[in-house]
């Protein structure tokens, strides 16, 4: 391999190395853009739908934990009541 054809790969490398970093950059991004509109649906249906719309429902602590207890069961850590 001459040193010509090195610099092309390394180029060549280097190339596919930077759309790959965006790529990912891009995807990590996404998620997190996801997850937050994903979030903020979920406290819009607790809100609206179950609350009618008030700050807190009387029963709201019961319903919350309840929904808390199901979704970590489901999904793993991150749902406690308070994060809810």
């Amino acid at each position: 391999m001459t040193s010509k054809d090195l610099m092309a790969a390394n180029s060549l490398f280097e190339r596919i190395v930077s759309i790959l970093e965006e790529a990912r950059s891009q995807v990590v991004r996404s998620v997190n853009y996801n997850m937050v509109v994903a979030y903020w649906l979920i406290g819009r249906e607790i809100v609206l739908e179950l609350q009618d719309g008030d700050d807190r429902a009387e029963y709201g602590g019961m319903v919350i934990g309840s929904l808390a207890d199901q979704l970590t069961q489901k999904y793993g850590r991150g749902f406690s009541a308070r994060n809810l």
